[in-house]
């Protein structure tokens, strides 16, 4: 099931891939603020290249489907089908040089999501996942970590740009150190979520994120037999904070976040 749209997906990646990879080796890379009132929230040239590039090989296979994109107004066509872009997630690491980003690329049927790719194109990996097969690795299978106790997870936590959401991260900062726990701070949440997804990372906490950003990367870590839920029981898409792990550190960092 969706191997056509798993396909012409990869395709959009693989290209997402190589035009980010050029742009990765240019000395100046202009930036400019979207003015979104948010910290730090900027945009590139290739951020509106390589969404560009996605959504025209999505269009010419899938015309009739909906597309929501960070860089772009929502295009609501009349469609049980949505694809959900992020097209440079981790736009300020590569701005400065910084190898640390990637490409999201989701599909949802009837609002839930069944198809996942995320290219992180400097180290050459893309990982994608179905709703009914396992999460694979440039064609391997992979699953999440097998850590069990907190205490010795690598978690990584997503800041964000909202004063709410730095703040959010701020005291949730505060509580895994306390509970001895050296959090990390990569700047990329769809780049996170795919480690996640490959036992790299054993856990993430994630806030005031947007669809584009999470949408493949949570189905990437379900299917590599991880989990994802909401601290407070929210919708998935919308929810205030989400935590990623590899379900067996679930509960206990649930307990820690909720305390």
């Amino acid at each position: 099931m969706y191997e056509n749209e798993l396909k012409v997906a990869l395709k959009a990646a693989e290209e997402a891939s190589k035009l980010l990879r050029q742009g990765f080796q240019e000395a100046e890379k202009e930036v400019k603020d979207k003015k979104t009132g948010h910290v730090a929230d900027y945009v590139t040239k290739f951020d509106y290249a390589v969404q560009k590039a996605i959504l025209d090989i999505i269009t010419r296979h899938f015309p009739s489907h909906s597309l929501l994109s960070e860089e772009d107004r929502p295009i609501p066509n009349n469609s049980t089908y949505q694809w959900i872009i992020d097209p440079l997630d981790g736009t300020t690491n590569f701005s400065r040089g910084i190898p640390n980003f990637a490409t999201s690329i989701a599909l949802a049927h009837k609002k839930e999501v069944v198809l996942g790719v995320i290219a992180l194109p400097y180290e050459k990996e893309i990982y994608w996942a179905t709703k009914n097969n396992p999460t694979r690795l440039n064609g391997k299978r992979i699953r999440v970590s097998q850590a069990q106790k907190l205490r010795s997870a690598l978690v990584g936590i997503s800041m964000l740009r909202s004063v709410e959401a730095m703040q959010l991260g701020t005291k949730t900062f505060v509580k895994l150190i306390r509970a001895s726990i050296k959090p990390r701070v990569f700047g990329a949440v769809a780049a996170d979520l795919a480690r996640l997804s490959s036992g790299k990372l054993d856990a993430i906490v994630f806030n005031h994120n947007k669809p584009w950003d999470i949408a493949a990367g949570m189905l990437l870590v379900k299917q590599a037999g991880g989990k994802v839920s909401s601290v407070k029981g929210q919708d998935l898409l919308r929810a205030e904070q989400l935590v990623a792990s590899n379900a067996k550190l679930h509960p206990q960092i649930l307990r820690l976040l909720r305390q």
